[in-house]
């Protein structure tokens, strides 16, 4: 079974990890949460690793923390974790072409939610019942630090983006478990695209707030590219024009 959420954005950090087996509640506030879980646990061990890997002929650039604690029988009561074992994955996909760094403030807010909950113990919530638990962020192809790839044009980029993350966290490369996948704008394409072509590799997604319609179809080929092509043409014209 695979829970899927289609949330506004007010609501995204606390339904991705307070409600992962429930469908998203609207009526809560969340301001006081994300005010409450601004916690530091001494007992808990964290690595951040940052890096590029070689996937589907393009250079990923992608940045994993490492959450870890200790953890027995007697330090909480979970709700349980849908048989996900000890380990508990969210790959966090950026929209528009900021990447990683667009990301990071939101990451930091899971991590904190997370914190929170191992911290609060006795009925905390789904991240009470895992040891360990993994914060991917990812710039997808042609955006951040990730290199360019367009060599197969007959094939849709939002297709590629999703068949590269499937790869990433794959066990041939990152191999992250208990898979559930957050996206916002065109990273909430992108989760729900790979859900469509590969749900054996997804537990849970959150599109938050997915993007899509009209609207997105008529402006989205100008903010990414075209607005950037008038531009090199401008440049290249003066340049002419100079040295000639």
């Amino acid at each position: 079974e695979i829970s899927l959420g289609l949330v506004g954005s007010e609501m995204c950090i606390r339904d991705s990890i307070t409600s992962l087996h429930q469908r998203p509640n609207p009526t809560r506030d969340i301001g006081n949460e994300i005010a409450a879980v601004a916690v530091v646990m001494e007992d808990v061990r964290r690595n951040v690793t940052r890096d590029y890997r070689a996937v589907r002929g393009v250079q990923l650039y992608f940045e994993l923390v490492t959450l870890e604690r200790d953890i027995d029988s007697s330090d909480c009561t979970p709700p349980g974790n849908g048989g996900g074992g000890d380990e508990l994955s969210f790959v966090l996909t950026p929209g528009w072409q900021g990447g990683v760094a667009a990301a990071a403030s939101l990451r930091d807010r899971f991590e904190r939610v997370v914190t929170a909950q191992w911290k609060k113990k006795q009925h905390a919530g789904p991240a009470c019942a895992y040891r360990r638990v993994f914060l991917l962020t990812w710039d997808r192809r042609n955006t951040g630090a990730s290199s360019f790839g367009y060599e197969d044009s007959s094939v849709p980029v939002l297709v590629d983006e999703a068949a590269d993350l499937r790869a990433l966290i794959s066990s041939d490369f990152l191999g992250l478990p208990n898979v559930h996948l957050y996206g916002f704008s065109s990273g909430a394409r992108v989760s729900l695209r790979m859900l469509a072509d590969s749900p054996d590799a997804v537990r849970g997604v959150v599109a938050c707030p997915p993007t899509g319609g009209a609207f997105p179809a008529r402006v989205v080929a100008d903010k990414y590219y075209t607005q950037y092509v008038v531009v090199v043409v401008v440049v290249v014209v003066v340049v002419v024009v100079v040295v000639v």
